[in-house]
């Protein structure tokens, strides 16, 4: 079961997201070993808000600014440049309260930095084989190197004509240039 200060910091910090929502929040939100002390305000200064959460066991790193809501993502916007454990503290902090959420932090230069990086992918890249490396191919893979190169050079069977999405005339026969009731006069 939740502690009585607990639940009025879930609280507080639900009516301060909600609030968020509407308008902008200054806020701070410095480290303590393994959490957060995190503090937003409409109306109260960074400096105020600095001092209250020092008081409350707050260290001297963390990051302070902007703080804006859009559904489930919180974008913190810091003045200076902020520790990168920030947003995945932060978030931490949110999920024990109660609050599912999304952190972003955009840096003092503009850059967001996600609290879930996505992986980066590697690029793959298309390898040519040199003329020794096809020579030294066992047998299969020389076929099934040729069916590849033969299938993406070949064309397409249906001729040019029937290509087109209506003939000339706008019929629906699409095979046929001047449509079907032309085609059908030519051969009586």
């Amino acid at each position: 079961m939740a502690q009585p200060d607990t639940k009025a910091e879930a609280k507080a910090l639900g009516d301060a997201l909600s609030a968020a929502r509407k308008a902008p929040h200054n806020f701070v939100a410095l480290i303590t070993k393994g959490d957060v002390v995190f503090k937003a305000d409409r109306r109260k200064p960074i400096s105020t808000l600095r001092k209250a959460a020092k008081s409350d066991g707050g260290g001297t790193q963390g990051g302070w600014g902007l703080m804006r809501v859009s559904g489930k993502v919180i974008t913190l916007e810091c003045e200076s440049e902020p520790p990168t454990t920030l947003a995945k503290l932060v978030k931490k902090h949110f999920a024990g309260l109660g609050h599912a959420v999304q952190v972003e932090i955009i840096l003092a230069g503009g850059d967001a930095d996600p609290a879930d990086p996505k992986p980066e992918l590697p690029v793959s890249r298309k390898v040519q084989p040199s003329e020794g490396a096809t020579k030294a191919m066992p047998a299969s893979d020389k076929a099934a190197q040729q069916r590849a190169t033969k299938d993406s050079n070949s064309q397409s069977a249906v001729p040019d004509y029937a290509q087109s999405a209506k003939g000339a005339a706008g019929s629906p026969s699409p095979g046929y240039p001047g449509g079907f009731a032309v085609w059908h006069r030519r051969q009586r």
